[in-house]
């Protein structure tokens, strides 16, 4: 009886916090041992301007693509150190993709529409008090998801 590989393309969440980098380096792990590609994803979340934020940038004359430019700056960094991790513990296969959404949702299309068999996430991120409130991007997503998920504290 041959068995199939079981972990052969993993979508690891990462968003800069200390659970998403544990579960960054355990995808790392995975990866090499099984020879499965990697996807980094990072998700920078669809958000309304406060309008004081909106007042104070028309006021000094800022574009508010400055809020979203800085999201985006974040969001590449933490991508660039994913590529650099990933290169010092020998993963060969490694793609990231920054995606702008809701978290939850856009990890759990993105998986969907490329046969992801592996999630792998932080317990907790960078989530606000509202995500604490109505639940977490990683409990949604191992609720939700079709393929194994992985949480890591």
């Amino acid at each position: 009886m041959t068995r199939e590989k079981m972990i052969t393309n993993i979508l690891v969440a990462i968003d800069g916090s200390e659970h998403a980098l544990k579960a960054f380096d355990l995808a790392c792990d995975f990866a090499v041992k099984y020879a499965a590609q990697i996807t980094a994803i990072y998700v920078i979340e669809n958000f309304e301007i406060p309008p004081e934020l909106r007042h104070f940038a028309e006021v000094e004359h800022l574009s508010t693509d400055a809020y979203t430019l800085h999201y985006k700056v974040i969001s590449e960094n933490v991508t660039s150190k994913a590529k650099k991790l990933a290169l010092e513990k020998g993963v060969s296969d490694l793609k990231t993709i920054i995606l702008e959404g809701n978290p939850a949702h856009k990890i759990l299309e993105f998986a969907e529409n490329n046969a992801i068999d592996t999630i792998i996430m932080g317990s907790r991120g960078l989530g606000t008090f509202k995500g604490f409130i109505q639940g977490s991007v990683s409990n949604k997503v191992s609720h939700l998801a079709r393929c194994t998920c992985i949480s890591v504290k």
